[in-house]
């Protein structure tokens, strides 16, 4: 969607020594303008200076967001002073069809009931015709667009697939560059754009803007003289850095190619996410980005190069607005608001789009520059605010009075004014809510209590699904957003006080997890005879009735498979091209209907037997398909009835027992080290119920005795191994490794095996030798954890972000024997290998149970928790996290391969 940079010239009052002044007020906002600005920090080459000037000038929000990250939504949003969830207007509805907005005022129409003139030039509104301002300037065009003779196209530089996004996501190119067809404004191309030379073209759309702003001054002026003037509310809308990126060649040659750096992304960032709730769009225009160039990297440079393009060349212009005002007698009686309508993702998670509610989709540029509060000039306010709080600050500043409602079928405004961080930047007593909101449109649903939402605090993000799916991120140590925390139950309390935050400004919402993904697995899809087995694995949630499974030949190469649940259709579609038999393959789809499957575990799908793995909440499931005609034509279809679940003995691991799942877990000390001569002692849970259980002691290189209460007295130095077993079930069992240690020590420790650069993402196995050898573990740590993660007993170190750390062994229980490194993390560019995993892993995040898909080679893997430590070392397609903590692992598979998964 469009994003606009638009300037509110607005009126106020203000109280200067014994004299009242009636203020002018002017809003600059920038259509799709992320945090790619100087003052913002989110490209280390964006040259923004006269946006940065403007914040020096005034204050900078550094933590302000939008509160619809899209267009329409966030423009009359903040244009109203009311948040989506107020007005019900989450999308890109008619405005004069909303109750709520067409019975309250827009900001320019309560400055005009203030005696106020009113203008508009650019995009204010999403569409034009919504802007009641008095005076309109220059009309919304996102051109120039390249034309073939007969339509506008996207610039035909850029190569397929990536072109065929679409005339503005597919479209980048210097204004030089001049098309076969040449140019044409607007998006049915209807006017010409001449160009000849960069200094012998048609002005574009925000250069005509920046003009009337300029011509509309010095008409004001002119009145003041004659005694005539009125305060005025101006607002410039810039379309740029909006799609498509085409602007003046001098605004590339800012950014040359080669020295462009591109973003940092993780691989399989969306692991630990529920993206599939935004729209796909974003997510596939990466993708094809990525594929349309020599290197994906090129790819991703170009694209950014023409997106500092378009910033630099909209900052220009709020260069020209900022200084046909600076440079006038309002300069001192003129309030300025500065801001973006939404962010956008540049291939941070995986995406090139706005819409979501990630930091990158929300974080915005704003600033307010105005008279009385020289003190603040050039303060930075960390404070959350949104954009929400634009129309009451205006209000405030100018002692506009009167109602912002219509009558009674409008409403109040739900922003609050900043003067208190203009009057001191770091207080405590601003009215305000301690977190910006934000929401997302669900098109599966208008109700307010099924959006998508967000609340951002000063150090966290918490995003709550319709389906009750959540995610935390802290960003005073993740600022990418990498690390999905809301299973780690050390946030558990942060992640409670931030939904009572949610539920304070959305009293609709509902936590109730009413999740209806379903999961399924098919194999053998590129023939079909008469008697063929299908093989078919899945999950549904027990208290949704399945009733039938279709599969259905949609091409000479897709199937879809639709899943009827309580009414509700889970559509689910993958092209089968290319796909090898006898290997499974996975769907995932989420329903689209108003009919949702309520709260509840998950069952296997059965015709007559269960069999299988049951771990927690999941049961997989098989059903052999017989197809019942020789071959099939498009469009037919093969139905099949599943029945209910039965009472069954599952089969788990090598255990049989009934559906009640039986672990054990036992409870033992700090990294299960202990000291000779000390009794310690140890405990087990069993669950569903606590069974009786049977301790006993297997020796290593060292001794111990335990009791039937589980009373370990360690003897001598060494290793041994703690066995829990459940009396009644002989084969459940639970092992825990212990050491023993008992002499100190004084060896000389050295670590070896550096490698000369390491990269993020690539791990580094690093051991150490101490001389003379002594039985005694070394550990492992990392200075900064936010660049890197070390297991503390094996040394496999994970760089994790780019920069300089230092790791430390020492010896255990001996701080005396211990050694330092220094180590460079190099920023690793390269994007070739984003999907180029052999191995997949799902469902992900899980309630126990991972499956590992390895196209036909048997994984080998380590596991390590998010403090690096090795939690287990095995191999096979199936890995069992059940009874471990809840939160963030990582997979280090066949060595070469990191994959992040999420236990919840």
């Amino acid at each position: 969607m469009l994003r606009g940079v638009f300037i509110l010239l607005l009126g106020v009052i203000c109280l200067g020594g014994n004299a009242q002044e009636r203020m002018n007020a002017v809003l600059i906002v920038l259509d799709d303008m992320n945090d790619y600005i100087g003052v913002m920090g989110g490209h280390p080459q964006a040259k923004t200076p006269n946006i940065d000037q403007l914040a020096n000038e005034g204050v900078f929000f550094s933590n302000a967001h939008a509160n619809a990250p899209i267009c329409a939504p966030s423009r009359a949003s903040f244009l109203s002073g009311l948040y989506p969830s107020t007005t019900g207007n989450f999308g890109f509805a008619h405005i004069a069809d909303n109750e709520v907005l067409s019975n309250s005022k827009f900001i320019m129409e309560y400055a005009a009931e203030n005696g106020y003139e009113t203008y508009s030039t650019g995009k204010i509104f999403h569409r034009s015709g919504d802007d009641p301002s008095k005076v309109k300037g220059e009309k919304q065009d996102q051109g120039p667009y390249a034309w073939d003779g007969t339509n506008p196209i996207p610039h035909p530089s850029v190569p397929e697939p990536f072109r065929n996004v679409g005339l503005l996501n597919g479209s980048f190119a210097p204004l030089s560059d001049v098309p076969p067809g040449g140019w044409r404004n607007d998006y049915n191309g209807s006017t010409p754009f001449r160009y000849v030379s960069s200094s012998d073209r048609d002005k574009m759309c925000d250069e005509i803007s920046a003009d009337f702003v300029m011509q509309w001054i010095e008409q004001h002026e002119t009145l003041k003289a004659q005694g005539n003037d009125k305060p005025f509310f101006m607002a410039y809308g810039g379309m740029k850095p909006h799609t498509p990126h085409v602007v003046p060649q001098r605004f590339f040659d800012m950014y040359p190619l080669d020295k462009v750096m591109i973003p940092e992304i993780l691989k399989n960032d969306l692991k630990d996410t529920y993206g599939q709730h935004f729209s796909i769009g974003g997510f596939n225009d990466f993708d094809s980005l990525l594929v349309s160039y020599a290197t994906a990297e090129e790819g991703l440079r170009r694209y950014v190069q023409s997106k500092l393009a378009c910033i630099t060349f909209a900052d220009s212009l709020v260069g020209v607005v900022h200084n046909a005002i600076k440079n006038s007698s309002f300069a001192d009686n003129t309030v300025i608001i500065l801001c973006g309508d939404n962010g956008f993702h540049m291939g941070e998670k995986c995406r090139l789009a706005k819409n979501t509610l990630w930091e990158e989709s929300t974080r915005i540029p704003f600033m307010v520059k105005a008279p009385g509060f020289s003190a603040s000039e050039g303060a930075i306010v960390s404070h959350p605010v949104g954009l929400i709080d634009i129309y009451p600050t205006f209000k405030d500043l100018c002692a506009w009075t009167g109602e912002t409602q219509k009558n009674a079928q409008g409403a109040e405004l739900d922003g609050h004014s900043l003067r208190a961080f203009l009057e001191n930047p770091n207080t405590a007593s601003w009215e305000g809510p301690e977190v910006a909101l934000e929401s997302v449109v669900n098109p599966a649903s208008s109700e307010i209590a099924k959006q998508n939402y967000a609340v951002r605090s000063k150090d966290y993000r918490y995003i709550l699904y319709p389906s009750g799916d959540e995610e935390l991120y802290d960003l005073s140590v993740d600022k990418n957003e990498w690390n999905n925390v809301i299973f780690d139950e050390t946030y558990a309390a942060i992640a409670q006080e931030l939904r009572e935050q949610l539920k304070a400004l959305v009293p609709e919402v509902s936590f109730e997890k009413t999740s209806s993904i379903a999961y399924l697995f098919y194999d053998d899809f590129e023939s079909y005879k008469e008697g063929d087995d299908l093989l078919t694995e899945g999950y549904k949630q027990k208290n949704g009735e399945a009733t039938t499974t279709t599969l259905r030949l949609e091409d000479d190469n897709q199937y879809a498979l639709n899943v009827s649940v309580n009414g509700s259709v889970i559509s689910m579609r993958r092209n089968m091209k290319g796909l090898t038999p006898d290997k499974l393959y996975f769907f995932e789809a989420s329903t689209r209907a108003e009919t949702t499957v309520t709260a509840g575990s998950w069952e296997a799908l059965t015709p007559n037997t269960i069999t299988g793995h049951k771990c927690a909440d999941w049961q997989t499931f098989s059903v052999p398909l017989k197809p019942n005609k020789d071959s099939w034509a498009k469009g037919e279809a093969m139905n099949l009835f599943i029945a209910s679940a039965q009472n069954k003995p599952l089969a788990v691991d090598s255990f049989s027992f009934y559906a009640a799942d039986l672990k054990i877990t036992a409870q033992g000390f700090n990294e299960n080290e202990l000291i000779a001569g000390n009794d310690y002692q140890f405990e087990a849970i069993a669950t569903p119920a606590r069974e009786a259980c049977i301790w006993s002691v297997i020796e290593g290189s060292g001794s111990a005795t335990i009791n039937t209460n589980g009373l370990l007295n360690a003897i001598s130095e060494g290793s041994v191994q703690v066995v829990t077993t459940m009396e009644n079930y002989p084969s459940v069992n639970c092992t825990t490794d212990v050491f023993i240690w008992d002499e100190a020590v004084t060896s000389i420790l050295t670590i070896s095996d550096i490698k000369e650069a390491l990269m993020v993402d690539v791990p580094t196995q690093l051991t150490a030798t101490l001389n003379p050898e002594v039985d005694i573990p070394v550990l492992w740590s990392v200075d900064d954890e936010s660049k890197a993660i070390i297991s503390q007993t094996t040394g496999l170190l994970i760089p994790i972000d780019y920069g300089t750390i230092t790791i430390t062994a020492s010896l255990y229980k001996h701080q005396d024997v211990f050694t330092t490194v220094q180590l460079d993390i190099n920023e690793n560019t390269s994007v070739e290998d984003l999907k180029a995993s052999y191995f997949k892993i799902y469902p992900n995040p899980s309630n126990g149970t991972f499956y590992i898909d390895g196209d036909g080679i048997e994984p080998c893997y380590k596991v390590y928790d998010s403090m690096g430590r090795l939690i287990k070392d095995t191999k096979g397609p199936l890995l069992n996290l059940q009874g471990y903590t809840k939160g963030i692992y990582y997979l280090v598979i066949d060595k070469d391969n990191v994959e992040k998964i999420v236990l919840k």
